[in-house]
């Protein structure tokens, strides 16, 4: 749950900023609130690195490539084009998946 709310390592976190499927949760509210703040920092931090005008597409290869920031693997050897990989055949899952926030931010967010 630390990593999931301090970022520590990304190593939980980040992959859980993409949409994945839970096969069975127990009523769990500290786990909820977690994977709530971890999906709200990732926004917000995306926001923070994305031009003032950007496509939904953008604000989603953000939010999906910060867990591969300063990963190595990324440099050598890794298919450049991972995160548009994860992104594109996905794009409902993450607007699904980042609704609420959107919807919070739509007053004062410029997505073309």
């Amino acid at each position: 749950l630390k990593d999931l709310r301090d970022w520590e390592t990304l190593y939980v976190a980040g992959r859980l900023h993409k949409p994945v499927n839970i096969i069975e949760q127990e009523e769990d509210k500290e786990l909820k609130e977690a994977l709530c703040t971890n999906l709200s920092s990732a926004f917000h931090t995306a926001l923070l690195l994305l031009p003032e005008r950007f496509t939904e597409e953008e604000l989603y290869m953000t939010v999906a490539g910060l867990s591969y920031t300063g990963d190595f693997r990324m440099v050598v050897g890794e298919d450049r084009n991972k995160v548009a990989n994860i992104v594109r055949p996905q794009v409902d899952r993450f607007r699904e998946l980042y609704r609420k926030r959107l919807q919070e931010f739509a007053p004062v967010l410029h997505m073309s």
